[in-house]
């Protein structure tokens, strides 16, 4: 191999520089302005740079492994995080972030403690997310889906409380709660057709609206949305005057911050009988 010298910049300014040999045998280190030699170099081979690592098998943090499935490269962090991909020669690739979740030997996803689950993949380039409620260690997990995020950009939450009920005949409507009987949409199950009420599954921001339509040209006609049976503290409400043709409507909408647990109802402040076939009440959660 090439010989090499260490050898003090010539201006004397004690800078130390790598240069060429000139002789096959030159292979000292001298510092500017002196004839002394101060070491003899050894020759040493250069090796070839080591190759990155490649484990096989599955790889623990501060644990040591569950028994995951041989489709599975895992990366299992502390008790029950986990980094792993999953490839069965017949569908594409997934990618997977998890909590308390292990891929056994048949390929179950299965709970390794005794405790909730949560999982994050990505597939095809879509991203989606996994809930699950505690379950034993392991057992099988039976995962619900939290949030979908497809390839176009577009979100879907499939247990987002949303609902819009109506009436199914045309009839008159007394003061009091409004008791819509016919479900046109009710994702999560939290509107009750026998007593009115929305309850509130989780506690956020939630939008609601309701709307009715005039049946008679003589009565104030009033419209507003009650929190727990009692008027929200806004104080808003939907009036069509006594003056007000017949057919006249109008929707009432408002946001209000509900506790996990709170109902909300549609309230008649008057009397007077109202077209129900155009008569509906809605919402759902905004944040």
């Amino acid at each position: 191999m090439a010989k090499v010298k260490i050898q003090g910049n010539a201006s004397g300014t004690g800078i130390l520089t790598v240069t060429a040999p000139n002789t096959s045998t030159d292979r000292t280190i001298t510092l500017p302005d002196s004839t002394a030699t101060i070491a003899t170099t050894t020759e040493v081979a250069l090796k070839a740079p080591i190759a990155s690592p490649e484990f096989t098998g599955n790889v623990g943090i501060g644990v040591t492994p569950e028994s995951w499935s041989s489709n599975v490269n895992a990366l299992q962090v502390g008790d029950k995080g986990g980094i792993w991909t999953y490839d069965d020669n017949s569908n594409p690739e997934q990618f997977v972030i998890s909590e308390n979740v292990y891929n056994d030997a048949t390929g179950t996803e299965k709970y390794i403690e005794t405790d909730k689950a949560s999982k994050f993949y990505q597939r095809n380039g879509e991203q989606k997310f996994f809930v699950a409620a505690s379950g034993t260690a392991d057992s099988a997990i039976s995962w619900t889906t939290a949030m979908i995020i497809n390839n176009d950009g577009i979100v879907t939450k499939p247990n987002q409380p949303v609902f819009d009920v109506g009436f199914s005949t045309s009839g008159t409507a007394s003061q009091g709660t409004i008791v819509h009987n016919n479900t046109i949409t009710d994702i999560g199950g939290n509107h009750s057709t026998s007593n009115g009420r929305f309850t509130a599954p989780v506690a956020g921001t939630y939008y609601f609206y309701t709307t009715f339509i005039k049946a008679n040209t003589t009565s104030v006609g009033r419209r507003y949305i009650q929190v727990n049976g009692s008027k929200v503290a806004n104080s808003r409400h939907l009036r069509l005057d006594s003056n007000s043709s017949y057919g006249d409507n109008g929707t009432l909408a408002i946001t209000v911050t509900l506790s996990a647990g709170d109902y909300v109802t549609a309230y008649q402040e008057d009397t007077d009988s109202y077209g129900e076939g155009y008569d509906y009440f809605g919402g759902y959660l905004i944040g």
